[in-house]
């Protein structure tokens, strides 16, 4: 497990289909051009990693409309938490 890792960039690996992250600081997952990357994939780190912000999935071939909804929906959610917790950028100005 890596606990702190805020940060992970996957982007381009073909062969990737499935993965499993457990680390509750992770914000941004890049998936750009994982072409084999599952529905079930995407929505499982979704529920293990309850801080993403930003998860990049152009170009992601086998995702559905609903998967990327719920993407979506997912990351903004936790921005607006994080924003609310350590203050939006105008906030700070």
């Amino acid at each position: 497990a890596a606990p702190l890792l805020e940060t992970i960039n996957l982007t381009y690996c073909s062969a990737l289909a499935s993965f499993s992250f457990d680390t509750p600081r992770l914000a941004t997952i890049l998936c750009a051009g994982c072409k084999l990357l599952t529905d079930l994939a995407v929505t499982s780190a979704l529920k293990s990693c309850p801080a993403i912000r930003t998860f990049e999935l152009s170009g992601c071939m086998r995702l559905s409309k609903e998967a990327l909804v719920s993407v979506e929906w997912e990351c903004r959610r936790a921005q607006a938490a994080w924003d609310s917790k350590h203050g939006s950028k105008r906030e700070s100005d």
